[in-house]
């Protein structure tokens, strides 16, 4: 039982002047009493209200601290994977998480990854693909189907392959986001088409190899028969058609006979017994050895070097041939008084040191669609090219642990440089 509450003596005191002064009226007193008990009853209600909003407050309070304490394990579980990984709510709207991987495998300044907006990221990321528009698509679909797994490949324009693996964050059987990883396989992806492609020049080697031997036989039976049958005509008016017509068999025959030489040497497995040696005494023999062709033609041709010795691991007469073919190469595509040079240098490409032979003419040059493919069997711009001289090239090249490549210089004719790792 209460008594009077102080709220309700108070307006009493201000109406009345005391309770002394309050009518004695059955009505009145019950009235004061129902006020009095729902003043009490207020106080109650406001503590017991007080009571629950300080055990939700400390509830929200341990809650927070939990969260706080969960987002710090998936902060440092991300950090700790080599993998770009990125966290989006289950709309693709707000960036949940990410680690610092992913910023640096795309490129992103903090601002971007700050803002939380998941629209200005895939707008950044777009502008680094090869194919905006069907990753954009693919995010639409992912986003549409909460529920589902994707992985995919994507290709940068800088020439990097990413592989994402996306899936959905679940807590409690409920999708609440999405998770994506990136994975760079830039470099697994090379090794796996070069393997290929080796695969590839290796069975179409064995295979012209086999061809060219079948033909090389029966081609220099015709060859052998083809001259003997000429040593034995006179000068005679009779037998001069004859003659001619024998003659102009010549040429074919003779063509047919280099082009089954270089088939079978392209043919050739690559090998494997390298040995330490001069690349410097390989060059200039090559420079001896193309010097007449030069010559014919009204070629110049230099030698030039850095005054060191350069020694390479190699199979000396294959990469003498590598050599030879690139400055022949080189000397029938220069104009008469012309000039091919021949350089040694040497250069350090991370932890490798190199040394280069560069062969350059000042004939037209590549044609630019064509740098792609000068190292492809049987692709030749010349009349009367085989087009296997710088496929054979390319094949010593990758027996001897070297780099081929080709372009053209600026103030016009092509390059093509010899890289082979220093001893």
């Amino acid at each position: 039982m209460h008594g009077r509450h102080s709220l309700l003596s108070r307006q009493i005191r201000r109406h009345f002047g005391g309770e002394e002064n309050i009518p004695d009226n059955e009505c009145c007193r019950a009235f004061l009493d129902a006020v009095n008990d729902a003043y009490w009853q207020s106080d109650a209600d406001r503590a017991m209200l007080e009571r629950s909003m300080e055990l939700s407050s400390a509830e929200l309070m341990e809650a927070n601290s939990a969260l706080r304490q969960s987002l710090s394990v998936l902060q440092a579980t991300l950090e700790s994977t080599a993998d770009g990984i990125l966290v989006v709510d289950l709309e693709g709207r707000r960036i949940v998480a990410s680690n610092r991987r992913f910023a640096e495998m795309w490129g992103l300044p903090d601002e971007v990854l700050e803002s939380g907006e998941a629209d200005q990221l895939v707008t950044r990321m777009m502008e680094s693909l090869k194919e905006p528009k069907a990753y954009l698509s693919k995010v639409r679909d992912l986003y549409a189907n909460p529920d589902v797994e994707s992985q995919d490949v994507l290709e940068l324009k800088d020439g990097r392959v990413f592989e994402r693996y996306s899936q959905p964050q679940r807590i409690g059987g409920r999708s609440v986001g999405r998770v994506s990883s990136f994975r760079d396989v830039t470099e697994r992806r090379r090794a796996e088409e070069e393997r290929a492609r080796l695969q590839l020049m290796g069975a179409m080697g064995h295979l012209v190899g086999g061809l060219a031997h079948e033909v090389r036989n029966p081609l220099f039976a015709i060859s052998a028969t083809l001259e003997a049958v000429l040593a034995t005509l006179d000068g005679t008016p009779e037998q001069e058609s004859l003659r001619r017509l024998l003659d102009n068999l010549r040429e074919p025959t003779t063509r047919l006979s280099e082009l089954m030489s270089e088939l079978l040497e392209y043919g050739k497995p690559l090998g494997r017994d390298l040995t330490p040696g001069s690349l410097d005494e390989v060059v200039r023999q090559a420079v001896r050895d193309c010097q007449p062709l030069a010559e014919g033609r009204r070629v110049q041709l230099l030698l030039k070097g850095n005054g060191r010795e350069h020694r390479v691991a190699m199979i000396r007469p294959r990469l003498l041939m590598a050599i030879n073919n690139l400055i022949q190469n080189a000397v029938q595509h220069t104009p008469p008084e012309g000039a091919v040079v021949v350089e040694l240098s040497e250069h350090v490409e991370g932890d490798h040191a190199w040394a280069r032979c560069s062969v350059e003419d000042s004939g037209p040059g590549f044609r630019p669609e064509d740098l792609p493919r000068v190292f492809e069997p049987f692709f030749t711009r010349r009349k009367g090219g085989t087009g296997l001289g710088l496929s054979i090239v390319q094949r010593i090249a990758e027996e001897q642990k070297a780099c081929i490549a080709a372009a053209n210089r600026p103030e016009g004719g092509a390059v093509i440089t010899l890289d082979l790792p220093l001893c």
